[in-house]
């Protein structure tokens, strides 16, 4: 039998096709999941927040022209409609290339605590995490 599949499998270096278009469907899928359960908080803020997830020398990202809630697989984008929304992406993935994934968000309490004039001040031990 030919061991190169299994040696492939075993260091993750399976680039079929078939393999990919795998890879690519559960993403799609887990992005819609996590814009959905993000929606369901609350968390949203209509249509100006992004998630992404690495994939191939790209990310897919939010399209940036639907509702978080109704958010599918099939809606996910390799460039966002949004501009700000590929740079931010494009620069971390760049800078951090171990991160998989980006959330970017707008909550309430983020977006107080950017309000204030000293910005975020770790007050105790456990808020510096």
């Amino acid at each position: 039998t030919d061991i190169q599949p299994i040696i492939e499998d075993h260091y993750g270096l399976g680039h079929s096709d078939a393999r990919q278009k795998a890879e690519e469907k559960i993403l799609r899928y887990d992005l819609a999941v996590a814009h959905r359960l993000t929606a369901k908080y609350n968390m949203d803020m209509l249509v100006w927040n992004h998630i992404s997830a690495r994939h191939r020398s790209g990310c897919l990202i939010t399209p940036g022209r639907k509702m978080w809630g109704s958010i599918v697989p099939e809606d996910m984008v390799f460039s966002s409609s949004n501009v700000t929304a590929d740079i931010i992406h494009e620069a971390i993935y760049s800078a951090r290339p171990d991160v998989k994934a980006v959330i970017h968000l707008h909550t309430p309490a983020a977006t107080a605590v950017s309000c204030l004039e000293e910005g975020f001040q770790p007050i105790t031990q456990d808020s510096a995490y």
